[in-house]
């Protein structure tokens, strides 16, 4: 067997000087070329290629192709598997749904067939960096917070409609903005053009905002509110977004990338907080209107007095607590071999998780 790992390093790091991007790159290019490799040698063993990325490969209608891993298009690396025994570990339960539209959609055949579904894939990563300290809302001068670095298209129209209707008044915000990490178009400058570049603190060279924001604003507010790395249509998938309000026992509204992302968190055994969150306003198919299920909540939110909102939090506050120590105390997914299980159980499959210089050296020993 051999093991091929894209890791989660988006292409716009090299517009925000994302710590050891160059290190980094490198990496994330020879496994596209260990793939090519595999492919002319016509390798017979299992391939696992560890993704945790959501929908992975990414695609859009437009590109029809791009994966973001070394310019590979999704044909190319679609025929790339065709004579391989590739087994896809994912984070994403509907992986396997999305590669077949993809398949359908652009007439390829369906090369790859074996996919794994790894529940825990960021949340063990994610448990790695948080730490163990209950934060359920006690008083707050926000209604919520909401931290976004990297750009894409759905955080931006997520923004624009909270900009928009008023709604980041009553938020600890920040957003950098579109031309912060790659040239924008003439659409999304035109979408954007209104809303201010705003950050807390630091630099992207050393703080990644969206993940660890200041404690003294992050917990300063009744609730969390963040769009997930949405990258295909239909693909469902928890990143540390989702996990550090898990992992830190307060509420929170996702702009999920499925109108099923409540629905897996209720499958994995998660409580959802309905006495405070309208959840049937947030589960349309369509995206724009999970985005005025948003809109439509945080307006009858902000209407809600602070005892109102003690009361509120006194309601889900066992549910926050259960879902705190679940989070906690989930057993991470059993790998399908003993090399797999030993990478995963130390981080070797995450970007942002595994990126110090230290660990350049090994993961260039293991993917190499």
């Amino acid at each position: 067997m051999t093991v091929i790992n894209f890791l989660d390093l988006p292409e716009e790091s090299k517009y925000i000087g994302y710590p050891f991007s160059e290190q980094y790159d490198h990496v994330r290019l020879n496994q596209a070329d260990k793939l090519r490799d595999l492919h002319a040698q016509n390798y017979q063993s299992p391939v696992y290629i560890f993704s945790n990325m959501g929908g992975w490969p990414r695609w859009s209608p437009q590109e029809k192709m791009s994966t973001n891993y070394d310019g590979l298009t999704m044909h190319k690396l679609n025929d790339l598997c065709s004579n391989l025994d590739v087994i896809i570990l994912s984070g994403d339960p509907h992986h396997e749904v999305c590669y077949k539209v993809w398949c359908k959609n652009f007439k390829q055949p369906q090369y790859i067939k074996k996919f794994v579904y790894v529940k825990t894939s960021t949340l063990h990563g994610t448990r790695s960096i948080v730490q163990k300290k209950i934060r359920i809302p006690q008083s707050a001068s926000k209604l919520f917070t909401l931290m976004s670095s990297t750009y894409n298209k759905y955080r931006s129209i997520m923004y624009h409609a909270l900009y928009r209707n008023r709604l980041l008044d009553y938020a600890h915000w920040s957003w950098l903005g579109v031309e912060a990490y790659y040239p924008a178009d003439d659409v999304e400058k035109s979408i954007m053009k209104n809303i201010p570049v705003k950050y807390i603190e630091g630099n992207l060279t050393d703080r990644i905002i969206d993940v660890i924001p200041p404690a003294e604003l992050q917990f300063d507010s009744w609730l969390d509110v963040f769009c997930e790395s949405v990258w295909t249509e239909g693909a469902c998938f928890f990143s540390e977004k989702t996990w550090k309000s898990m992992l830190h026992g307060r509420p929170f509204i996702c702009m999920g990338q499925s109108h099923a992302y409540y629905y897996w968190l209720r499958d994995m055994g998660f409580k959802m907080y309905d006495e405070i969150i309208d959840y049937s306003l947030l589960e349309h198919q369509q995206y724009s209107k999970r985005v005025q299920g948003l809109i439509d909540n945080l307006h009858k939110m902000k209407t809600w007095s602070t005892d109102e909102w003690h009361k509120k939090i006194e309601l889900v506050k066992p549910k926050l607590e259960y879902n705190f120590n679940l989070a906690w105390n989930m057993s991470t997914d059993r790998m399908p071999t003993k090399e797999l299980q030993e990478g995963f159980n130390n981080f070797l499959y995450m970007c942002p998780f595994n990126a110090n210089p230290q660990m350049i050296p090994v993961l260039k020993k293991i993917y190499g």
